[in-house]
């Protein structure tokens, strides 16, 4: 194997490991029902825009603010979002690093005294599973807006 070759393999190991790290609930900014903000690493620096955003993987919930497309949205975010800091807060969370995605977001997995967060938020009916494209993506917003005329891309 080449030097390149082995650069980039060790590379890519180190890129897609998943190492688990835990934080207290307590000091992660809930943005919604399926992303977060963890705290800045004052060892880095503390600036604006430092905290490193992460997507829950495996779900989707309801937007809320201004993307949420009706009403009812909007009020089914806020449920997850209250949903998802009541599993949070107060405990230690373990944070699982899977990837990156399109939009810079850090994907991870959660998990709370054992107990998967994407799960419990599934069980709790506050979020679906998260599945890609344009397709799924008229279908969650289906899901969250019936008849919803912004469902359509």
């Amino acid at each position: 194997m080449s030097k390149s070759a082995l650069t980039f393999f060790i590379l890519f190991l180190v890129s897609t490991s998943s190492i688990a790290e835990t934080i207290d609930g307590d000091r992660i900014r809930i943005m919604d029902g399926d992303t977060v903000a963890l705290p800045c690493d004052p060892a880095k620096g503390i600036y604006p825009g430092c905290a490193e955003r992460v997507r829950l993987v495996g779900i989707d919930a309801p937007e809320v603010g201004s993307h949420a497309r009706c009403p009812a949205e909007l009020v089914a975010g806020l449920d997850a979002k209250a949903a998802l800091a009541g599993l949070i807060r107060g405990h230690g969370v373990e944070i699982t690093r899977t990837g990156r995605d399109r939009y810079g977001r850090t994907l991870a997995r959660l998990t709370v005294d054992g107990r998967d967060v994407d799960a419990a938020m599934l069980t709790a009916g506050v979020a679906i599973p998260w599945a890609p494209g344009r397709k799924a993506w008229g279908q969650r917003c289906r899901h969250w807006c019936p008849g919803a005329a912004r469902c359509e891309r």
